[in-house]
């Protein structure tokens, strides 16, 4: 707490990491009267927290036409959802097409949309829905038509062919990872809602007069929302 209150002098903008909230509790306040503006991501208390769209960027950068540096950014996404615990071959196979499914259903995901609004991991969730859907049922097989039609080289066929058109315990295999990752976003409306869109832009940072406390109060007696927190810092210094 000293070292935040003392940080105001040459007023740097601070990125808080805050399990218990008792940061924020103590020292928002304090830091708002000093002409701080005050963002919090609060995985305790989702009814007090701000919104962040972790899509966001990479959709911004894929509509200036940006594509290559959007494709980078949607694999770092896909690749902090799953994570690197891949030290036997099977865990491997299923965890690398775990990332290229996230990857190109992301990539599907800007191609289809027509707005921003739905460009969110609430759209991945019912895109994975679709593809866990049963074998031959209408949606598997529209979802099967339109990646067979997709161009040999296109980076969406590439990425989804596993999942999508390989045999069905194969698929099942490698959706049973994605459906893992995104398992508090599926099963939480509060969570969806506060990654549906943006109510704190990481841009500010980089401002030469920004003022800026972020907290990112998320618990630390367990793990689910950490993926999150390391992804809102990845892309927060790719900004800066």
């Amino acid at each position: 707490v000293a070292q935040i209150l003392s940080n105001t002098r040459g007023k740097p903008s601070m990125l808080l990491s805050d399990p218990k909230g008792e940061l924020f509790n103590t020292t928002s306040g304090f830091l708002e009267s000093k002409g701080y503006k005050i963002n919090v991501l609060n995985f305790r208390d989702f009814e007090k927290s701000g919104c962040w769209n972790p899509l966001h960027e990479a959709y911004q950068l894929y509509l200036r036409g940006k594509l290559s540096e959007a494709k980078i950014m949607i694999d770092d996404m896909a690749q902090i959802f799953i994570g690197d615990d891949i030290s036997k071959a099977q865990e491997k196979f299923w965890s690398m097409g775990a990332r290229d499914f996230i990857s190109g259903s992301t990539s599907l995901l800007f191609y289809t949309s027509k707005d921003e609004t739905t460009v969110n991991i609430a759209s991945l969730s019912q895109f994975l829905a679709k593809a866990l859907a049963k074998e031959r049922s209408d949606d598997q097989q529209e979802l099967h038509r339109f990646v067979s039609s997709l161009p040999g080289d296109s980076t969406v066929k590439i990425n989804l062919t596993t999942s999508v058109l390989n045999a069905d315990a194969t698929k099942r295999g490698i959706l049973g990872h994605v459906t893992a990752a995104l398992n508090a976003f599926i099963k939480s409306d509060q969570v969806q809602k506060i990654t549906s869109f943006n109510t704190i832009d990481l841009h500010e940072y980089a401002k030469d007069d920004a003022k800026i406390a972020t907290f990112i109060i998320v618990p630390d007696e367990k793990t689910t929302f950490h993926f999150f927190c390391s992804l809102f810092v990845k892309q927060l210094y790719d900004i800066i």
